[in-house]
């Protein structure tokens, strides 16, 4: 039986939710392990030479992929020229990093990011090849067979081969190798499961077409990467590289409920949209509604992580990370407005406003260049301050454009989030009181010991405050998830813990 646009979109969130999971686990955990055995020094090698690898990846795929999943009549002869130009792209990138890589390193002051950048750089080949395949799956929201090739390939590259490095003694190359290694396996499965038309061509009337589209899609990716690189760029160029691995793993254990469930949803969404991009009214509820579940499960959790940021800092990195903790306290903070934000972007992809979109991303480049540089002279502290600061008007930015683009308003909009704020700050609350119970009591136990215990009565607080809470407070999103999970319980359960649903 033909599933339905609705039916296949919820599948492709339920697998896609499945992989982030998944990945989420493991990078925790690999995050955890690596900061105990890698000094920050080596995580801040890493982290320079992917600015650059991550910049010019994002000219490698010049927006192919976007454009295959929302062109509505995609050919055989559109997929052959996305082809050709994305491992042509992927060439010219990798030649130009191989040039540039020196001269990288002396601004740095760090001669070893050349062989690193060379080396790391090879997976613009790799990108140039599964691009096509990915996204075709992608367009069919088949996200199950997607999960099931990056998965296994995320687990033996960064999940086993880093590790085995790391332990190795080999530094910022664990990381690089064991990343190269997971790009590599993800190409060979995609291109197993999904083989393109391998004929090159290059119509000039379809690149023009590609061009218009993917090239807008591209300064988006562009713009919004060096926007959240400049950070780690001018903490390396006026800090050290120390500092640039205490910044960066702060950053990067804060997008984690950030990127694994904004990002998950985005590009889900971006594919859903994609199909009814011309019925704005289904579009509009569409995004109130993820605006609703992303902000409902984020802005709690995202504050618990700031009121225990010590805890989740020193008890999994341990006390070599302990100037990191400020920092991870701040972003937190920031992640709440980016979680909302990125949600934005497929709205304006499905309905090719990919250039209104990159106008506002450039002023929000402008903005994080401003802010950023003044905030590096106050330390890794200013610089996250200036995120925040950065953050929100890009927040207000991209929210702006959404509401025009769909005709809605902003009563809908902050409407769509109230909830969610409302009960963030009772959680937070009750996050607090639970803080100073634990140093209280529990005054010469490890950190290790008080984040467990933190989580734990977190966890029980968020479930019971999404039962009791009145819905004036809480809203409906519990009410739908709880009322779900009712039909599946036996009566007596019912009758204990949902009769108010």
């Amino acid at each position: 039986m033909k599933q339905t646009h609705k039916t296949k979109t919820l599948k492709g969130m339920k697998w896609n939710f499945t992989s982030v999971f998944a990945q989420s686990l493991v990078s925790l955990l690999l995050l955890v392990i690596l900061a105990r055995i890698v000094p920050p020094r080596e995580f801040g090698i890493l982290t320079l030479s992917t600015i650059f690898v991550g910049f010019a990846e994002k000219f490698a795929t010049l927006g192919v992929g976007p454009y295959i999943v929302q062109r509505k009549n995609l050919t055989r002869e559109h997929i052959r020229v996305c082809l050709s130009l994305s491992i042509i792209s992927g060439i010219v990138m990798y030649i130009s990093l191989y040039i540039l890589a020196p001269y990288i390193a002396g601004f740095f002051n760090e001669s070893r990011l050349v062989l690193i950048l060379r080396i790391a750089s090879l997976q613009f080949f790799l990108l140039g090849i599964s691009n096509v395949s990915r996204s075709l799956l992608m367009r069919e929201l088949n996200f199950k067979t997607i999960f099931r090739i990056e998965f296994p390939a995320y687990i033996i590259g960064q999940g086993g081969i880093t590790i085995i490095l790391a332990l190795l003694g080999y530094g910022a190359w664990s990381l690089v190798l064991g990343s190269l290694l997971t790009v590599s396996l993800t190409t060979i499965f995609l291109l197993v499961r999904v083989k393109p038309p391998l004929k090159p061509l290059l119509n000039k009337e379809y690149i023009k077409d590609i061009s218009w589209y993917g090239g807008g899609v591209s300064a988006i990716g562009i713009i919004n990467y060096f926007a959240n690189s400049v950070d780690n760029f001018l903490i390396g160029r006026y800090l050290n590289i120390t500092e640039v691995g205490l910044y960066n793993r702060s950053v990067q254990l804060m997008k984690l409920p950030l990127s694994k469930i904004s990002g998950t949803m985005s590009n889900v969404l971006f594919s859903s949209y994609s199909g009814i991009q011309n019925d704005l009214k289904s579009l509009e509820e569409a995004y109130l509604k993820s605006v609703s579940i992303v902000s409902f499960i984020s802005f709690p959790l995202l504050t618990g992580m700031a009121i225990g940021g010590d805890y989740i800092i020193l008890g999994l990195y341990g006390e070599e990370w302990k100037k990191a903790v400020v920092v991870f306290q701040i972003l937190c903070f920031a992640g709440i407005f980016k979680v909302i934000f990125n949600l934005a972007g497929p709205i304006a992809k499905a309905t090719g406003n990919v250039y209104k979109e990159a106008i506002r991303q450039a002023l929000y480049l402008v903005i994080v260049i401003i802010s950023t540089w003044i905030g590096v002279h106050m330390g890794a502290e200013g610089v996250a301050i200036a995120v925040i600061i950065s953050s929100s008007c890009f927040y207000l930015s991209m929210a702006q454009l959404s509401i025009k683009i769909l005709g809605s308003s902003w009563k809908k909009f902050i409407g769509a989030q109230i909830h969610a704020f409302l009960f963030t700050i009772v959680f937070g609350v009750s996050c607090v009181v639970f803080k100073i119970i634990l140093n209280s009591v529990f005054i010469d136990i490890s950190f290790l010991f008080k984040l467990i215990a933190f989580l734990m009565l977190c966890g029980i607080a968020y479930i019971l405050l999404s039962l009791f809470l009145p819905i004036k407070i809480k809203g409906n999103i519990p009410v739908i998830f709880f009322s779900k999970i009712k039909k599946r319980s036996s009566p007596t359960i019912n009758k204990i813990i949902f009769r108010n649903f």
